[in-house]
């Protein structure tokens, strides 16, 4: 699997869970290795990691930690998926008795009142928490070249109209706009996509929308898909064949003027002064966030050592020192903002002014809202949109309005809004 295993994007909810009888009906057992099911295995990844692993490791030295990245990141995530997805797995998609993740409001108590409510909403249900917020990823930002923005005189964007623009330009010259990786088809429909739908219709829209409360064929979404198709011709003519990060090591090269992707971009470029960061244009006024979690299954054999790990993750040190590595930003109030670089002090400053802004500036992505089985068809039918060799859906908008207005109509809110 490719460098920093983002799929979906991740964020999809990472889960902390101690070796397991079949079952999940083991007795106690103090000796049980922790298991830490991940799949961060590019530099900044693996270094966030080592670091907190390692750190926890000198607090508790009596405990076992496999915190070994997955190969194999689909495997990882439906493992996962077992236990966790708000609403629906959790739940089961009926009750609370049936919850496979035991509640942790207990050790939430030692810092939920540091964690904004928006954040705090995603790994919680009907009030009771059940997982721990590690980190916080920016979405809607636009990495860009900048020797090449100076060598051609261009400025870098700000509005939807300077992005088409300035791509136009970059085009006449011979400089590929904008790279992207869409081999794993969540950067079309996660990046691109949703950050062309947050600039149309405003981070309330944007919640809402995948919430099912809004038209699934309306004028924001017409306009958004446009606009995708346009952004398309823009792009490496070879993205199907490039990851993520494929995408990002091209404009950190000069060989791409630009690329729409998350924050944790800044784990994976080496050369900080040749790649720029903005917010992605008209979506300033929003703050689309994804966060690393971790909670607690249901039957885990050591139960206490799991939970000494996630109030670690919970806790100022242990936020504070995995974040830097990662690219990432703590999500508590408190953390200090010296031990971070320059960039993420400025994405810790508009993540607080979100939070403390008005309703719909500071939401969670998509892939933390839909249930997995949008998720599913969505990155298919917009990495179809994108990539199909058949010309009667490339580019065919219909299509997806159709995929949506049928999740609209087949999938009823989940337990946690109900």
């Amino acid at each position: 699997m490719e460098p920093r295993r983002v799929a979906e994007l991740v964020r999809v909810l990472l889960v902390v869970a101690a070796t397991m009888a079949a079952g999940c009906t083991a007795s106690p057992d103090a000796s049980a290795t922790i298991r830490v099911v991940n799949w961060w295995s590019s530099a900044g990844e693996t270094d966030a990691r080592v670091t907190l692993m390692g750190r926890f490791r000198n607090l508790h030295p009596g405990q076992k930690v496999d915190d070994t990245a997955s190969a194999d990141a689909t495997a990882a995530r439906n493992d996962i998926r077992q236990y966790w997805t708000q609403g629906r797995v959790l739940y089961d998609g009926v009750d609370d008795v049936q919850s496979k993740m035991e509640p942790i409001d207990q050790l939430a108590s030692a810092w939920k009142s540091q964690i904004p409510a928006p954040v705090l909403q995603t790994v919680s249900c009907k009030g009771t928490v059940y997982g721990v917020p590690l980190d916080i990823h920016r979405l809607n930002t636009l990495f860009y070249n900048q020797p090449l923005f100076t060598q051609y005189g261009l400025k870098v964007p700000n509005t939807l109209d300077d992005l088409f623009a300035v791509a136009q330009s970059f085009q006449a010259a011979g400089v590929v706009p904008i790279a992207l990786g869409s081999k794993e088809p969540w950067t079309v429909s996660l990046l691109l996509f949703e950050n062309l739908l947050v600039a149309h219709g405003g981070g309330v829209y944007y919640r809402d929308y995948f919430r099912r409360y809004k038209d699934p064929a309306g004028p924001e979404m017409t306009a958004a898909l446009a606009d995708l198709g346009r952004l398309l011709t823009y792009t490496n003519a070879d993205r199907a064949k490039l990851t993520w990060a494929d995408a990002v090591t091209r404009v950190e090269g000069g060989l791409a003027a630009m690329t729409i992707m998350g924050d944790w971009t800044n784990g994976h470029i080496t050369s900080a002064q040749n790649v720029g960061e903005v917010v992605m244009p008209d979506t300033g006024g929003t703050f689309v966030f994804t966060t690393d979690t971790f909670g607690l299954p249901l039957g885990a054999a050591n139960r206490a050592g799991t939970l000494q790990l996630l109030d670690f993750m919970g806790s100022k040190e242990g936020q504070e020192i995995f974040s830097p590595p990662k690219g990432s930003i703590p999500p508590r109030h408190d953390a200090e903002d010296e031990l971070t670089d320059a960039r993420s002090q400025a994405t810790i400053l508009a993540f607080r002014a979100a939070a403390d802004g008005g309703d719909g500036t500071l939401v969670p992505a998509t892939s933390m809202q839909a249930p997995p089985e949008f998720m599913t068809e969505m990155n298919t039918v917009l990495g179809a949109f994108a990539d199909s060799t058949d010309p009667n859906v490339v580019g065919n908008a219909s299509i997806v309005l159709d995929t949506l207005r049928n999740w609209y109509d087949e999938l009823g809110p989940s337990f946690c809004e109900r």
